[in-house]
């Protein structure tokens, strides 16, 4: 029995002759069975994460007082517009690189995703202890910006582990052993 695939603009499968040479098909969505070839967790979560920083950093620096009132609910603090704008320009940088990690590797996005980890539990831990000196309401996970803070550590930290269990949960694409080279290596002699 002949392995089917779909032609790109036919709904009919094409046999494909099996050789040793050919890798094996990849699943196909039928209406029976919704498979996900190529689609995992933190290649969603790290661009919309990555937009959400971009959006908030640019404004940021274009805006920090208006920003700062806008999305944290506070009023800036007497010479805290340089700091204000500097982390706005940080947070552009790091959300345009989320944001370029969809079209990367799984380890590459993988160790992305750690450092989002630890610099989103930084933030936490600095509007924890900050807040109310720097003129922001005082941190509770009542208030929007710090709940959402929260959710995103917490759904950072399932993408992580759920990367790492993959394949199997959400991707089919990633091979257990190393990766090798295709070219031709010739002996030294």
């Amino acid at each position: 029995k002949l392995p089917h695939a779909h032609h790109r603009f036919s709904r009919t499968p094409l046999a494909i002759p099996s050789t040793p040479f050919r890798d094996p098909p990849r699943p196909v969505r039928t209406s029976a069975s919704c498979v996900v070839a190529t689609m995992g967790f933190l290649k969603h979560l790290l661009p919309l994460m990555g937009v959400c920083f971009a959006v908030v950093g640019a404004s940021l620096v274009v805006a920090p007082q208006e920003t700062v009132s806008a999305v944290y609910g506070g009023k800036t603090v007497a010479g805290s517009l340089l700091a204000w704008t500097t982390r706005g320009a940080f947070e552009f940088g790091f959300g345009m690189l989320a944001i370029f990690s969809r079209n990367w590797g799984s380890k590459e996005r993988f160790k992305i995703g750690v450092v989002s980890l630890v610099l989103v539990g930084a933030a936490l831990g600095s509007f924890y202890a900050h807040a109310d000196s720097s003129g922001l309401p005082p941190f509770a996970l009542t208030h929007p910006p710090y709940a959402a803070l929260a959710l995103l550590f917490v759904t950072l930290l399932a993408a992580l582990t759920l990367n790492q269990m993959e394949p199997g949960i959400f991707e089919a694409d990633k091979d257990g052993g190393p990766r090798r080279s295709t070219r031709n290596r010739t002996k030294r002699v």
